[in-house]
Parts: structure tokens; sequence; C-alpha cells
């Protein structure tokens, strides 16, 4: 038999019909149902099988349920790999995040925070993720505070050595306000400089003077693209660094700069975007 797909064909034979009694073979041949033709060469050509229009429609049929159960069992093979992905990066997130959750507001990171909420959030929005500069970025306006502050004490002093104890002491506390002001403006600057993550978007505050800021924020699917700038010998050896994000909001770029562990919120960002382009609610 010939086999097309799944449909068995008949298969054409040649067969000798001379001498005196090939008249009664033809005839009973004929008379079994059998197709018989001649070919070119003058052969007399029968099936070994004749398969009628309903044998034939039902082996189509059958050829079409094969390949819709064919499709169906490859549909399923795709939505449980689907599903083991979803899983696989639901349990990578939760393990990322798992890092920060003993973190608080003074942290440089601090996954699900209580208590806290921001401008527009939606009723079923979530803060996963608050983080900001590594702290080694402001310490050199700290040591300015504190050498501000030791200048205060030389000046006071060599003045009261001098006997202009008055005017030095004067210089001093002006010399230690100045201290105190510069520490106290770089922490509320450090502190409130703050970037977040929620479950619906992505949030870049950006803190100019006090009671001044400016709030940039995309959806997690808009996002585009995420890379991460970690130059510098300082920057290598305090494991800090800036995260670019490219998107298709009206804010085209976000820039959260010298962010502790940028890989690893990198990693966090991207899982999101993934899982949210699966449709997957967090």
């Amino acid at each position: 038999m010939i086999v097309r797909g799944e449909i068995e064909l008949p298969r054409k034979k040649s067969v000798s019909l001379k001498g005196g009694n090939a008249s009664a073979r033809l005839q009973n041949l004929k008379s079994e149902g059998r197709d018989i033709k001649r070919d070119t060469r003058g052969r007399d050509m029968i099936f070994t099988e004749n398969l009628n229009k309903s044998q034939v429609n039902k082996s189509q049929e059958a050829l079409k349920m094969n390949n819709v159960s064919t499709r169906s069992v490859q549909a399923n093979a795709t939505i449980k790999k689907t599903a083991r992905n979803i899983k696989n990066l639901s349990m990578t997130l939760g393990k990322q995040l798992e890092g920060y959750k003993n973190g608080n507001l003074l942290s440089r990171a601090y996954s699900y925070p209580k208590n806290i909420s921001i401008d527009g959030q939606e009723p079923k929005e979530k803060i996963i993720l608050i983080f900001r500069s590594h702290p080694i970025v402001v310490l050199p306006r700290i040591l300015q505070s504190l050498v501000l502050i030791v200048c205060a004490i030389i000046v006071a002093v060599l003045f009261k050595m001098s006997d202009m104890t008055n005017l030095g002491v004067g210089v001093g506390i002006l010399l230690i306000l100045a201290g105190v002001s510069n520490f106290i403006f770089t922490y509320i600057y450090w502190f409130y400089n703050v970037n977040i993550i929620t479950t619906e978007r992505i949030i870049d505050m950006d803190f100019s003077n006090i009671g001044s800021y400016r709030m940039s924020e995309a959806q997690i699917e808009k996002v585009e693209d995420i890379s991460v700038a970690n130059e510098g010998f300082f920057a290598s050896m305090f494991n800090y660094g800036t995260i670019y994000v490219q998107t298709a909001a009206e804010e085209r770029e976000f820039e959260f700069e010298n962010v502790a562990e940028p890989n690893r919120i990198q990693d966090i960002l991207g899982d999101l975007m993934e899982l949210k382009q699966k449709g997957v609610k967090i």
C-alpha cells in the first residue's frame, strides 16, 4: 500500500491477461469490483484495493482529528512550559526581595514597607521596593561637616589664647552651625531622593530643597530596556552604580543614580516586567 499522510491509497500492479482464458479472468476480476485500466504500454493495471468516496472521507476526517489532537498536545505542552516559567520567575523575584525585607526606612533598600503610601497610589497597588543611593556617595559632604566642627573647636581655642574669647566663641558657633546644617541637609537630601518600584509603576523622586521635589513615573508595562553603569574604583569596591531605564512613557529615560547593588535591582525590575508582560498579577 502507498501511504500519503495518514490516508492509505491503493497501489497499482500489472497483471498478465494472456492465453485462452484471458477473457474469463478479466470478467472475474471485474465482477470482484476491481478497477482495471490499461496503461500507456497496453498492460492491464488493476488496483489491489478500491476505496470508495465514503472511505476516503473517513480517512480524511481521521487525519484532521489526528492533526487537531497533535495541536492540542502541543498547546498543552506550551501552557505547561509557560506556567513553569512563571513559577520560576515568581520564586526568583521573591528570593531577590527577601534580602531587603529586614530593612527599614533608614536603609538603602527596603522591600514591602508597611504604612507607607505615595501620590496617586491605586487601591490594589502595592509598594514592592524602596531604594536610594549608596551612603558612601554622601560621605564627602559628611566629612565636610566634621571638618567645620573641628575647625570651630580649633578657632575657639586659638582665640581664647589670644584673649579674644568672645570673638572666638562667636566664630566657633558659626562654624558649628555651618557644619551641623550641612550634615542635616546632606541627610535630608539622601533620605528623600528615593526610587520606588510598585506592582504597577516605577517612580523616581528627586529632592532639590526643603519642601520641593520632582516625581517622575512610568507604568511597568512601558519599560523597554534596563541597563547598569558601574564605573570607577569606588563604585566597584562598594558595589554601587546607576540604573538606566528606557520606557515608552512620557518620561523616556529614568536614572536611578548611585544605588547599592544595581545588578540585583535590575534583576528585580526585569523579573517584574516579564511577569507583567505574561499577564501575571503581582
